[in-house]
């Protein structure tokens, strides 16, 4: 991940939070046996209490063979779950553990339709963990964030808090080289689909974990017409602010448009054929058809 990036985030979470709970996470002193690990592995299968214990007080992180596949499947297999008891410490040991079968996991688990409401909400949070940030956002009661449907406005500012730093885990990998892009494609999807009020405000406030990434919706409705003399409409048909890139062809002029949802008009300092880009994409083309002002 790219650190100035990364540290404009946490400044705008900081912005957002306040002073995270805890800067630098603590790992265990002692990597875990083979022998322990695998003892963690079949209490986490067995479920029921002793799966809420181990994954109370084990350090699946620092097992590299069984670590990241047992919270892979215990996400998999968390889609029917509402008990908020088993489904907290497993946020808390996914998101310790940076890999991308835990990632995946969430994702699929976050899509599944079948999922229940607190499932999918602790699949978000494990993907904000996994991404740098705390499970924890505000300004939702702490550990409310998988049993409250909103907080009072759903248009309200929000956002994750910072995650505490921590020194790579022995089972940590890196994610899959798109995941930043993966996740924002989930938020976006869940804000705008048929998934609760509480799955749709809880990726809204996650969103800004990935914000550089513009949003991963379908932009083919989208319309570049040309008025008059310089002028030019740009229609936007989506609920979200598109960030446009503006060219014209024959004298390189360039600039920005954040694109707001309805109409927008545009002026060009020059004359020629105007193309609109989006997320790296020249999405439409008008000609400058020399109308008089």
């Amino acid at each position: 991940m790219n650190p100035p990036r990364r540290l404009l985030r946490g400044l705008l979470a900081l912005l957002l939070a306040g002073v995270p709970r805890g800067m630098v996470a603590q790992l265990p002193a002692a990597i875990p046996s083979t022998a322990q690990c695998a003892a963690w592995s079949r209490q986490l299968g067995d479920g029921g209490a002793g799966a809420i214990q181990v994954l109370r007080l084990a350090w699946f992180a620092g097992c590299p063979s069984t670590g990241p596949s047992d919270l892979a499947n215990a996400i998999a297999n968390s889609a029917t779950v509402t008990d908020t008891a088993y489904l907290w410490p497993l946020i808390q040991q996914a998101g310790l553990l940076a890999h991308p079968s835990v990632f995946n996991a969430a994702i699929a688990n976050a899509r599944n339709p079948t999922s229940s409401v607190p499932s999918v909400s602790a699949s978000l949070l494990i993907l904000a963990e996994q991404l740098g940030y705390s499970a924890h956002v505000h300004p939702y009661p702490l550990f409310s964030e998988l049993s409250v449907d909103a907080p009072a406005k759903a248009t309200r500012l929000c956002g994750p808090e910072l995650g505490g730093y921590a020194p790579p885990a022995p089972a940590d990998q890196a994610l899959p080289a798109d995941h930043e892009r993966q996740a924002a494609a989930l938020f976006d999807a869940l804000q705008t689909g048929s998934a609760s009020a509480r799955v749709r405000n809880l990726a809204r406030c996650l969103r800004i974990v990935v914000s550089e990434i513009p949003p991963q919706i379908d932009v083919s409705g989208v319309t570049l017409t040309y008025q008059n003399c310089t002028r030019f409409v740009i229609h936007n048909p989506t609920d979200f602010t598109l960030p446009m890139g503006v060219d014209v062809v024959q004298t390189g002029e360039h600039f920005g448009w954040p694109a707001t949802p309805g109409e927008n008009k545009i002026s060009t300092l020059s004359v020629g054929t105007v193309t609109l880009t989006y997320d790296g994409v020249v999405i439409r083309t008008a000609a400058n058809e020399g109308k008089p002002c």
